[in-house]
Formats: C-alpha cells, sequence, structure tokens
C-alpha cells in the first residue's frame, strides 16, 4: 500500500512540475548578466511592489533576438540594455524564448 501512496504522490507532484514549466512569462528589465559561451543572459525585471524579479537562463535552441525589427545574436545584446524578455519555466529555472531591445 505505501508503494501504492509513494507513486501517487510522485505522478502527482511530476504531473503539477509539468503544468507549472508550460507557462510562458513576458516581462520588460534591463541586463545584468550575458555569458556568450554558455548563451545565457540575466534580466532584472522590476515589479509593480517594487520589488525586482531576476530572469535568467539559457536561450531556447529556438529563441528569437530582435533588435530594431531584425534578428539578432546575444552577442549584439550588451549588460545595460532595456529589454522585453518572453520565458518559461524548466525543473532548472528559466528558459528564455525571446529577447527584444526597447
Amino acid at each position: 500500500m505505501r508503494i501504492v501512496v509513494a507513486a501517487v504522490v510522485l505522478l502527482f507532484v511530476a504531473t503539477a512540475a509539468t503544468i507549472v514549466c508550460a507557462e510562458i512569462y513576458n516581462m520588460t528589465g534591463t541586463i545584468s548578466a550575458i555569458d556568450l559561451p554558455y548563451q545565457t543572459v540575466v534580466i532584472k525585471c522590476p515589479l509593480a511592489s517594487k520589488q525586482i524579479f531576476t530572469v535568467g537562463g539559457p536561450l531556447a535552441e529556438n529563441a528569437k533576438l530582435i533588435i530594431k525589427n531584425k534578428k539578432a545574436s546575444l552577442n549584439d545584446f550588451k549588460v545595460g540594455d532595456r529589454v522585453a524578455v518572453r520565458w518559461h519555466g524548466v525543473p532548472q529555472g528559466h528558459m528564455i524564448d525571446r529577447l527584444v531591445l526597447q
């Protein structure tokens, strides 16, 4: 019986993690770090509560990076740039799907 309960709990946790990771978020903030070799970026996004939410993680394989309505690469962005970021949660943290220079 304990094995069945443990299996059900594990299935519930795995399902909940999948649901949480499926949400897509759009935020605006300032790039605070870029790691070109690992293709990762960190963006500090101010919230209405005057707190800062940090979005940081690797670029998705099919991430869209845009500057002045043109396709760009992470090399084209710099620390301090104001950007719009679209991201989703993954078990390891955040995955960046889109980055647009503002």
